[in-house]
């Protein structure tokens, strides 16, 4: 069973309605990082509602759901209409969730992780992604498009930050290498290790014997898709970015995207190699300073 259809039927075994932690609470260690996601994009699609109750949210079951309109949930969007319609540019926004029953937004705006999820899903020879932030629970989400990327030998160039010098190797720090390892490990399972590629933009400044103060960095977020079309915006692989805040970024074609490729290759070029030997094995570090 999916984990949107075991939310619906634990709402349903809760008289419709359960804290938000409480059914997070109920799933799996393993599956409860997906919890909040599949909660998200039930209620985008209405048929949850989000209500702030005290400290936390109540989960509240509107209409009952069929097992179809939740496979629908991740269908492949088809959005070619769309950016043929407005020569090549698309707009793409995250709205809050808590405002989606407020207002709709614009007919032709896409929502960030429908756009995500299109772009994922027309690759067809490589990827090369900024991603500063992510989080592994998104790179699970969208785990089924990365494993046909993977299949169909898909090169993934990423690009991030912080990864070989952090200026704090705290909580935060793990969780982005846990990100950038599931990503890899999926091409791994695939045995196409050499498909995928990770490199660090990040340079600090040392102050004294220990102090290290930001320098420069990569900050871009993009998703750039066989040098034909390219995601470039405020959103990133993390929950807020696809559900809670308001992001806004755009998906073009045509001559901008030669342009961002340039850009994204001279960043690439100056990166530092990320090997996965150096991921697994600071992750298994016993200890954090």
């Amino acid at each position: 069973m999916s984990i949107a259809l075991e939310i619906v039927h634990t709402l349903k075994n809760n008289k419709g309605r359960l804290g938000l932690r409480d059914l997070i609470a109920k799933f799996s260690s393993e599956e409860q990082p997906l919890v909040e996601l599949k909660v998200m994009a039930l209620v985008r699609s209405q048929n949850l509602e989000l209500k702030r109750e005290n400290q936390g949210y109540l989960v509240i079951l509107k209409k009952p759901i069929k097992r179809r309109q939740i496979s629908s949930l991740t269908k492949q969007p088809n959005l070619e209409p769309k950016l043929s319609a407005l020569i090549g540019m698309l707009t793409v926004a995250t709205i809050p969730t808590s405002l989606q029953t407020r207002s709709s937004p614009p007919r032709n705006v896409v929502m960030t992780d429908e756009a995500f999820n299109y772009l994922l899903s027309s690759a067809r020879k490589y990827i090369k992604v900024s991603l500063p932030f992510p989080e592994e629970s998104v790179i699970a989400h969208f785990s089924t498009k990365l494993k046909k990327l993977a299949q169909d030998g898909v090169k993934i160039f990423l690009l991030t930050r912080e990864v070989v010098e952090p200026q704090r190797r705290d909580y935060h720090y793990i969780s982005l290498l846990k990100a950038v390892l599931r990503m890899w490990d999926v091409y791994r399972t695939f045995g196409r290790h050499d498909y995928f590629s990770v490199k660090d933009f990040h340079e600090n400044l040392r102050l004294g014997d220990s102090q290290l103060v930001h320098y420069e960095s990569t900050h871009a977020k993009l998703i750039l898709i066989d040098g034909v079309e390219c995601y470039a915006g405020s959103a990133e692989f993390r929950l807020n970015s696809l559900y809670n805040n308001f992001e806004l970024g755009f998906i073009v074609k045509g001559k901008p995207v030669e342009e961002i490729e340039v850009l994204f290759d001279i960043v690439w070029n100056s990166g530092t190699t990320v090997s996965y030997d150096f991921l697994r094995n600071t992750v298994k570090a016993p200890a954090l300073q």
